[in-house]
């Protein structure tokens, strides 16, 4: 039953009966939605957990119950509990009813799922006894977010779990975290926002929209997800200490309580896990602000938590033959391969959150592995990979990667002008390029074959089609920094930006980016976006484009040019 493909079998209720010995309250483990959990032992010697669901539930019929079970049987994702059984049966018997015997139909129904030897999140945090070891901890955070990342962005149709929760996480022998209790009304499905008046959910891990209007949205995980990390880095009580202090102090002393932890157990890698702690508790506070539109998505905080371990493997790398002679013989050439790693990682990395990431993330792999690989031939002192070779392949391999996503943006306008283009260019070819090479050129072709106009074009029509916003702004921002910008942040004083995707998150240098951003109840369009890239001495430079549209029933224009 460990096969994660594995369809479901049948099971009869009078095995469950008996290997849960008649469903005693010895054998239950917990209690779920529309249901009581109990333990047991399969006839193939595997322990499965059984969910009992209640006789009678309002609106459950069997043709909601099957739809209810595919669409639970085809969840597989090694962060999610696998249902590997049913039981459906129905038989007659005699029961009282009004002062007489009749007989009438009675239908049993049960889930089985893979048994959790670790039991629950919930347990495992309140446990005193458990050591709160920072790896272990992270492992888990890491676990459920790739679990919400398979509901939220794998599946065909997105699926919202709407109930996520310590509780509702399982540990297995090895500490692997399993998202489970969907519960059988809590299977929303699809992108956009929806309305209910269902009661949904648990009081604590509520976001502030469904309590005041009853808004469902991809986002509502998101709040919950937060609610939980903040539980599993701070203790099952410090969401509501969170609350009553500023961001910036909570972050403070969540991460100070761990910095002293790590400094008697990592003491080796004390920086990069120290900024992982950090950069967890951050993901947490935004996961929980109380305008869902600037909560992260599931794919944003999955690539953050990999940039963390990116740093924390190449440390590794680095020391993976301390005890090494040859290590002070090849000191100056390990420093050197460090030199060249960071590099690379700062092409794949530049911008926090960039999406870009997961795109490259088997490519990044492969990287680290090669890393490893060289570093092994350093400490053995057959330092004869070419580091220069090997470091300008890389970059180029990324740099081509990166090139092709910014030209298939959908809101992203001309062909970026990188050393690729320059060496089309008479004059470049073949000859070493700079970052002002890039900037001069972008400013150059900022008018290349119309595509300011494109940019136009591109958003007219969604502007004329939100006509009830009475102000709604044009933005372009045009790139002639010389490299790729990356969005780090907003903040939408009145208004919002238009559709689903948010500001662009990269722009490359020489491409006009467009998007629209609507007034807010009547009180104009007032916004600021910032973007990081990098200055004439390689360091890092923020650009910030703000603009303030007061209330008018026309549309207005921004323009801003970064250079």
């Amino acid at each position: 039953m460990d096969d994660l493909s594995a369809v479901p079998r049948v099971m009869s209720f009078q095995l469950l009966n008996e290997i849960t010995k008649n469903f005693s309250a010895d054998m239950k483990i917990g209690t779920g939605s529309f249901g009581n959990v109990y333990k047991g032992q399969h006839t193939d010697g595997e322990w499965i957990a059984v969910k009992l669901l209640h006789n009678y539930i309002p609106g459950l019929e069997d043709e909601q119950f099957e739809k209810e079970y595919h669409n639970l049987a085809n969840l597989q994702h090694k962060n999610i509990v696998r249902l590997v059984g049913y039981s459906h049966e129905t038989r007659r018997e005699f029961l009282p009813y009004n002062g007489d015997l009749v007989l009438a139909d009675i239908t049993q129904r049960a889930l089985c799922f893979e048994y959790m030897q670790n039991g629950s999140l919930e347990k495992f945090l309140t446990d005193e006894s458990k050591e709160r070891d920072w790896r272990t901890r992270y492992a888990i955070i890491k676990g459920i977010c790739q679990g919400l990342k398979y509901l939220h962005e794998e599946l065909q149709t997105p699926m919202y779990h709407l109930d996520l929760k310590p509780a509702n996480v399982l540990l297995d022998e090895n500490m692997v975290p399993k998202i489970a209790d969907f519960g059988l009304s809590r299977l929303f499905r699809g992108e956009q926002s929806k309305f209910t008046k269902s009661d949904i959910g648990t009081r604590g891990y509520l976001p502030p929209e469904y309590i005041d209007a009853c808004i469902i949205s991809i986002k509502f995980d998101i709040f919950s997800l937060g609610v939980v990390i903040i539980k599993i880095m701070a203790g099952p009580t410090e969401h509501f200490r969170s609350a009553e202090m500023s961001p910036q102090e909570f972050i403070e002393i969540v991460h100070a309580y761990w910095k002293t932890k790590l400094q008697t157990t990592l003491v080796h890698a004390l920086e990069p896990y120290s900024k992982q702690v950090k950069r967890c508790i951050e993901i947490a506070l935004n996961c929980v602000d109380a305008d869902r539109h600037k909560r992260p998505s599931i794919g944003e905080i999955i690539n953050v938590l990999n940039e963390t371990e990116i740093a924390i493997q190449v440390l590794g790398a680095s020391m993976n033959h301390t005890g090494s002679s040859m290590n002070k013989i090849n000191s100056d050439r390990e420093r050197e391969f460090l030199r060249y790693a960071k590099e690379t990682l700062y092409y794949v990395h530049r911008g926090q959150g960039n999406t870009s990431f997961e795109i490259n993330s088997d490519q990044e792999r492969e990287f680290l592995r090669d890393a490893k690989e060289t570093l092994d031939y350093v400490h053995r002192g057959q330092g004869n990979t070419s580091f220069e070779d090997f470091r300008q392949t890389h970059i180029a391999e990324l740099e081509e990667q990166e090139r092709k996503g910014l030209s298939t943006a959908v809101n992203l306008f001309g062909e970026v002008v990188d050393n690729y283009k320059l060496d089309q260019m008479p004059g470049y070819k073949g000859k070493p390029k700079k970052r002002e090479d890039r900037a001069r050129e972008a400013l150059n072709l900022m008018c290349e074959d119309r595509k300011d106009v494109m940019a136009c074009r591109y958003l007219c029509p969604k502007v004329i089609i939100q006509v009830y916003w009475p102000r709604a702004t044009q933005c372009f921002i045009y790139n002639a920094t010389g490299d790729t910008l990356y969005h780090v942040g907003n903040h939408d004083w009145s208004g919002h930006i238009l559709n689903s995707r948010g500001y662009p998150e990269r722009i490359g240098n020489g491409q006009w980016a467009a998007f629209v951003h609507c007034q807010g109840s009547f009180s104009g369009s007032m916004a600021s976006v910032i973007y990081r890239g990098k200055n004439k001495d390689g360091g890092d430079q923020h650009y910030l484009v703000s603009w303030n549209n007061p209330i008018r029933y026309t549309f207005g224009f921004n323009k801003a040019y970064c250079g």
